[in-house]
């Protein structure tokens, strides 16, 4: 379902089940406000995002339930003042010239569960010069995902990548009030360019653990004996990064 050079709309109460592509796009559109949506493909669907949005600005999406098997959420070139909040996302998964910039995304009271990735930025290698910046991720729980909180500015799916560093400069993002778990050891993995490092990340009061992926539901319900010797030295990494942290960081921060 394509929405495309829309502007002042409301969009409600629908289901969207098993898109072959995209389920929702949001395309060169302004003030658009979207709720109580339910979107749901397979675990292992492929390139069936649920809500992608780009070239579109004061767009307001505060929907129920996106469990696709790729992006619940995502958000491309040319967005300006993107909100986003009390979502359950789960189970699930710039390139070109000209590409223009991000600015102004706010994601809050967001729950992930069973996900490759959680709180994700990615760019291509070799990507031209563009921004990224005053992106907010706030008041967001996560469960037994892989990634829970990751930059990749060498993001690349086929085997044609190129050798060059991205040109996108991510600034000012922040991230406040992170919670729950994640299966891997590297729990906050920030991988920015060595052309324009990143700049001004802020680590505020993060408390992920691990668990291991085997429990399906995120949680360990009881203790077990020599429960800490199976749990992997849980750690943050940062390849070309500027920023801050305050107040709780588990992990312990590499800012």
């Amino acid at each position: 379902m394509r929405f495309r050079k829309i502007s002042n709309a409301n969009i409600a109460n629908l289901t969207l089940l098993d898109s072959k592509g995209f389920h929702m796009s949001i395309q060169r559109s302004s003030n658009v406000t979207i709720r109580n949506l339910n979107i749901l493909a397979l675990e292992n669907s492929y390139n069936t995002d649920g809500i992608h949005i780009s070239d579109s600005n004061n767009t307001d999406l505060a929907t129920r339930t996106i469990g696709t098997g790729d992006d619940c959420i995502s958000i491309g070139q040319g967005n300006t003042n993107v909100s986003i909040s009390n979502v359950a996302c789960g189970p699930g998964h710039g390139k070109y010239k000209y590409e223009k910039n991000i600015a102004g995304v706010n994601v809050r009271n967001y729950t992930v569960s069973g996900t490759s990735n959680r709180i994700r930025i990615k760019t291509y290698p070799g990507a031209p010069p563009s921004e990224a910046l005053d992106i907010t991720f706030k008041d967001n729980v996560t469960e037994n995902v892989s990634n829970a909180i990751i930059i990749d500015q060498e993001y690349c799916l086929g085997h044609h990548c190129s050798n060059e560093p991205s040109g996108v400069n991510i600034r000012n993002v922040t991230y406040r009030r992170i919670r729950g778990t994640s299966n891997k050891a590297v729990i906050v993995n920030f991988m920015c360019s060595q052309l324009v490092p990143c700049e001004n990340l802020i680590l505020h009061d993060i408390n992920l653990e691990f668990v291991s992926s085997s429990d399906s539901s995120g949680i360990t319900s009881s203790p077990i004996q020599n429960y800490s010797s199976l749990v992997p030295n849980i750690t943050s990494s940062c390849l070309n990064v500027k920023g801050m942290a305050f107040k709780t960081q588990k992990p312990a921060t590499c800012l």
